[in-house]
Parts: C-alpha cells; structure tokens; sequence
C-alpha cells in the first residue's frame, strides 16, 4: 500500500510564528461567523495538524492535477483550499499558542511532560484492561465507555478510570505487568494534570477561538481529502484526522461533504493519521 508523503511543515518560530499571529488577526471575522452549531472542540494537536498538512500537500502535488471529471466551479473550489490549508493550519497553531502561552513557562512544560504520560498511560492500563475484564459483567459496560476522546483530558479521566477498574479487582494485576506502585503514579499524574487543562481552559474566548482555527482548518482538509481519494489510486493512502492511535481505540475520520457531484467512487476505509 502506498504511504502517505513524509513531508511536513516545521512548527513555526521566529518569522513563521509572526506570520501565524498575522493570518489569525486576519481571518478572525471570518472564523467568528461560523456557526455556533458547526464549530468542532479540536480532536488533534497543533503539531499533529501541521503534520497532517505537510503529508496532504504531498500528496496532493501527485494526484490533484487536472484533468478531473470535476466541474469548473468545483474544481477552482478545491484548488482554493489546496492553497489556504497552510495558512489555515497556522491560525490553528496561532489561536492555540495563546492559550498555551497564557500558563506560566513551569507549567507549560509541566503540562507538556504529563500530556505525554497520561496519554501513555491511558495505553497501557487499557490495553490489559480489555482482555483482563470484558468479559466481566460488571466491567465491560465501563470498558465500552471509554471511547476515543478529543484530547489530553479524556486521556486523563480514562486513567483515572481504568486506575480505579484495576483497583478493584487487585488479583488481577498478577496476570498484567503492572504494579499497584503504577497504578498510584498513573492516577497521581492524571490527577495532577486535570488542573492545568483547566487552567488551559480558563479563558472561553481563547478556547472558543482555537476551536474556530481548528474547525475552518479540519473543513479543509477533509474536503481535499476526500477529493484526493476520489481523484487517486485505491491504494494511495490519504491520512485521516484522528487522535494518534492506541491499541484498544480505532481512529476514525471527521465525515465531509463531497466536493462536487461525480461517479460514485469505489469505496475506500478510512486510514488512521
């Protein structure tokens, strides 16, 4: 199968970081009237979306070239978003450099560490805790409802939560690696983490125009996405936007309108990003 290009913008500093704050400024009456009822909470980082755009321009310079059995309206349409996924991106990362920029520098970096951590340790709780309890009548209800999440913190309340489903049942450890030591620490970190996603989180108009970026970058790129994999071989893989991938979770894609009628084409299962 074809992989996706490993092509990806560098996270902007110095002059890019200038130009991301300018394009968001720019774009901020725009990104204001989107409706309330379309904006998305974002699913994935600042450093993963920009990876993302990197790796679909690669792409798309191999297989968005013409002709296409689009109209003309719709194909300039898709050429147009080909042209401001990057800048589109950078408004992302922009909207979400001031919000992390809003904690003191001890804690970012703190908070960087332990989003790391959690995450790990959302991973490896879960994955002994599905073969261990899900055919537990009590236990695979809870299971079930830890479903992927949109960020650092789900990761966190799952651990919490796949803490607390080890620790009742301690006998089980045995059959895992885990230690009750492991445990304490993953729940200490999760715990310690919660209060400076909040913090994070404390300024609305921060978060709600981060999840404007977000959700005019997230448009984009599945538009194009979904035109490349329309437009390419079957075996050409276009990554889809999802949190990155654990081994009790599938990856799924935001759904996306198509970009113009056409022939149905064959049908293709999302590929995790």
């Amino acid at each position: 199968m074809t992989q996706p290009g490993s092509s990806a913008m560098p996270p902007p500093s110095g002059p890019d970081r200038q130009r991301a704050t300018k394009l968001l400024a720019d774009r901020r009456a725009a990104l204001d009237a989107i409706p309330a009822s379309e904006v998305l909470r974002p699913r994935i980082s600042w450093e993963h979306a920009i990876t993302l755009t990197g790796r679909l321009l690669s792409l798309g310079k191999t297989y968005l070239v013409g002709p296409v059995p689009f109209t003309d309206e719709a194909w300039k349409a898709l050429l147009a978003d080909v042209s401001d996924l990057e800048p589109t991106v950078l408004a992302y990362f922009a909207a979400q450099d001031v919000i992390d920029n809003a904690l003191p520098p001890d804690s970012i970096a703190r908070k960087k560490e332990l989003r790391a951590k959690v995450r790990a340790h959302d991973r490896s709780l879960g994955k002994w805790a599905v073969p261990a309890f899900e055919d537990d009548a009590n236990e695979a209800p809870v299971i079930a409802a830890l479903t992927p999440g949109s960020g650092s913190n789900d990761d966190a309340l799952d651990t919490v939560a796949w803490v607390a489903m080890w620790k009742r049942h301690p006998d089980a450890l045995g059959k895992s690696p885990l230690t009750p030591q492991y445990l304490d620490e993953a729940e200490a970190d999760a715990t310690e983490l919660l209060p400076l996603l909040n913090l994070e989180d404390s300024d609305s108009g921060r978060r709600d125009i981060a999840s404007r970026a977000y959700t005019r970058w997230a448009q984009i790129y599945q538009r194009i996405t979904k035109a490349g994999r329309f437009l390419s071989p079957d075996d050409v893989v276009w990554p889809g936007i999802a949190t990155p991938p654990s081994p009790t979770r599938r990856e799924a894609t935001t759904p996306a309108p198509t970009p113009a009628p056409k022939p149905a084409p064959v049908a293709t299962d999302p590929e995790p990003g």
